[in-house]
């Protein structure tokens, strides 16, 4: 038997089974609309997503801006904190309180976001720095509303 008997033979099978419907459709003058796949439109489709969810992210994540982050693994000296930017950051293990001794993967973290993109192509993030400016952040408000700000003496200097 020829490939084309089969082909032949494989058609007219599929006519007693699901493919009668498909006949009487044809016959009773409906037809079946007609789709055009192209690979090329769905391909450029998807790039142009992509492109636009990039240029999302850029824009809600600024330079010099407090945000959250997610740690995502735990080195011997540094944190990988991803913070839903194109690439995660790598923060010194000695930023964080104890040297992380306390941190497991999955805790959210405030960081503050230096740049964007260092050579290497990772998110430059400071733990230490985000401290920081929301202790001053804090000690500005309680100020600007005439309260009192509570500290600890740690240590004195000469002068000053």
């Amino acid at each position: 038997m020829t490939d084309e008997q089969k082909t032949s033979q494989d058609t007219s099978a599929q006519g007693e089974g699901r493919g009668l419907d498909a006949e009487r459709a044809h016959t009773a003058g409906a037809r079946a609309p007609e789709v055009e796949h192209s690979e090329e439109s769905s391909g450029e489709d998807e790039r142009f997503d992509m492109e636009e969810l990039y240029r999302e992210s850029l824009e809600h994540i600024q330079e010099g801006e407090i945000i959250k982050g997610r740690v995502m693994r735990i080195e011997r000296d540094s944190v990988l904190v991803d913070v839903g930017y194109k690439s995660e950051g790598l923060i010194p293990l000695s930023e964080f309180k104890e040297g992380g001794k306390d941190l497991k993967v999955g805790d959210e973290v405030d960081v503050l976001l230096e740049s964007k993109e260092d050579s290497e192509g990772l998110v430059v993030l400071s733990k230490e720095k985000a401290n920081k400016i929301k202790v001053w952040d804090e000690i500005s408000h309680i100020y600007e509303s005439d309260g009192v700000v509570e500290g600890e003496i740690s240590g004195r200097i000469k002068g000053g």
